[in-house]
Parts: C-alpha cells; sequence; structure tokens
C-alpha cells in the first residue's frame, strides 16, 4: 500500500497533462500510486495517456464534472493519504516529501496544505533544493484563519475523504470539501517550501462566471438547510461562506456582471451583517448601482 496516492482529475487537457504526469513520476519521494481520472475528454488526452502504461491508472468516465472525476479516482486509491494535483498545474520536485515530512512532524493530520507559485506560460526553473520546511499546526481547519487553499497543493488523509463520501459534484467542489472536513482533527499549513506551481490560462474552470456563480449559490444554500452540520462550527461555518460570497461578489462586479454581483450579495446579507462587514454591506449597493450604469452606457 503507498503512502500517497496522487489523483488527478482532467478534461480536454492533451496539451498540458504529459508535463503535469511528469512532474509526479519525477518526486524524490516515490512511494506514490498516480490515478487520472478523465472526465470523458475529446480532445486526445487518453491517447497521450496511453504513453505512460502501467506506471498510471487510468479510469474514465462521460463527462460529468472534477467532483464526480475525483470520487472516481477514490473509489480506486489505496494510499492512505490521497495528494490531488489538476491536469494543468505542475509539482516541484519535493511535493510529496515535504508532505511527508509535515504530516510525520504534525501527528498524522486529516489535512495539509501548502503555498504555490503562478505562471502562465513556461514555469521558471525551480531551484535545485527546496527551502527550509515552514509550517503552522491547527486543531482543526475551522481553528484556522480560514484561507483559501489550492486543490493542487493539498494532501488529506483517504479515511476522512471516505467519511465525508468525497466531493461534491455541483460546481464550487473544492471549498465545499473544506466545509465537510473542516472540522476533523488536524490542519497543517505550510507556508515554505511551495507545493505547487500553479498554470493559469484561458480554458481554466475557474475562469468560467457561470460555474463559479453557481458553485457559491450551492454553498449558501447547502449552509442555509444545515447540509454542512449543525450548531457546532455553524459561526465558523457561514464566515468561510460569507468570505466566499464577497470574493465572488467583487470577482462579478469587477468583470462587468453586476447581476451576478447582487444575486451573491442578497443571499448572504444576513450573514454579513451578522458578522459586521459593515464596510461591504452598505458600500457594495452603491459600487453596483455604479458599474450597472457604467455597463448600461457601454462604458
Amino acid at each position: 500500500m503507498p503512502f500517497f496516492s496522487v489523483v488527478i482529475p482532467s478534461y480536454n487537457r492533451g496539451e498540458f497533462i504529459a508535463a503535469t504526469i511528469d512532474s509526479v513520476l519525477a518526486q524524490d519521494y516515490p512511494d506514490c500510486e498516480i490515478i487520472v481520472a478523465d472526465d470523458g475528454s475529446t480532445d486526445g488526452t487518453l491517447e497521450v495517456l496511453a504513453r505512460y502504461g502501467d506506471r498510471i491508472r487510468v479510469d474514465t468516465q462521460p463527462n460529468a464534472g472534477p467532483g464526480a472525476a475525483r470520487n472516481l479516482a477514490l473509489r480506486h486509491a489505496t494510499g492512505r493519504y490521497v495528494a490531488f494535483l489538476d491536469s494543468d498545474d505542475l509539482w516541484p520536485t519535493w511535493t510529496l516529501s515535504t508532505y511527508k515530512a509535515a504530516i510525520e512532524a504534525a501527528d498524522s493530520p486529516s489535512i495539509v496544505s501548502g503555498p504555490w507559485q503562478q505562471f502562465t506560460g513556461a514555469p521558471s526553473a525551480p531551484p535545485t533544493a527546496p527551502p527550509p520546511l515552514k509550517f503552522t499546526s491547527y486543531a482543526s481547519f475551522f481553528r484556522s484563519p480560514l484561507g483559501w487553499h489550492l486543490p493542487s497543493a493539498t494532501a488529506m488523509r483517504r479515511d476522512v475523504l471516505t467519511a465525508v463520501g468525497g466531493f461534491t459534484t455541483a460546481s464550487c467542489e473544492d471549498v465545499d470539501i473544506w466545509l465537510r472536513i473542516g472540522g476533523f482533527p488536524g490542519f497543517v499549513e505550510v507556508s515554505s517550501p511551495p507545493c505547487c506551481l500553479y498554470r493559469t490560462h484561458s480554458g481554466g474552470i475557474s475562469a468560467t462566471s457561470a460555474y463559479r456563480f453557481n458553485g457559491i449559490r450551492h454553498l449558501i444554500r447547502t449552509e442555509a438547510a444545515g447540509g454542512y452540520g449543525g450548531a457546532a462550527d455553524r459561526d465558523t461555518r457561514r464566515r468561510y461562506v460569507a468570505q466566499a460570497a464577497r470574493a465572488a461578489s467583487m470577482f462579478y462586479l469587477q468583470r462587468g456582471c453586476p447581476g451576478m454581483a447582487l444575486s451573491l450579495y442578497w443571499k448572504s446579507l444576513g450573514w454579513q451583517l451578522q458578522q459586521g462587514r459593515v464596510t461591504y454591506v452598505f458600500a457594495f449597493p452603491f459600487l453596483a448601482a455604479w458599474r450597472t450604469l457604467r455597463v448600461g452606457s457601454g462604458k
């Protein structure tokens, strides 16, 4: 049984996925299995994957989204920890050894998350040796500062993922999983070295406005209905969802979508008031009105 199962969901990533897999095969901690869950690719991705033979496992399904693809891979994962990597991102050679060192030092936490570096095009060459390991341990994710964590720089205990039933098949599955596992004991946030090279490009799913909008609405509805748990950690969960709603509403406002922005504002308004977000609560409608006028005038 390997220590890590590396799960790579993929959809039409023939251009990038070979570099992604190669970055896993180059890890200086080799005790891992690689599972690629192809989500109905039509661009030749499967032909690229076939070149790796038995060095990787490939599972396929009709297109159903990244949450369903991750769940497909999880059904076949055997590692103690599952490390996630999106099919357009890369790992430095030390990512798994960094996770392993943090896991051992923190006595098997439920979650380990590391920092990342963003790039477009070709990444710059990483240093030959990683910077020293630095991390902070928390009793759980809900006892941490509640930052946003990149899936490609995250490893989770497989038994924890199994306990919550894996990923939602709705959008924003990456934020949803944190809300469902946030109370499990042990969260380690690595601050050094960087654990992922995050590729930005026009085809990234996080850049799709409707996808993100529907995902944030799903988070709000699920939390309001008690879908993420009861009274324990409720205030913390709602602070996290409200934080996501604020960020998304500003995202849409800046991109000329005031209707989407205002929808998220109204849906999360009660929680924003409870959390004392006075500036946001009173200033946002005026910003949205101003933006609406600019959009209507074509400016």
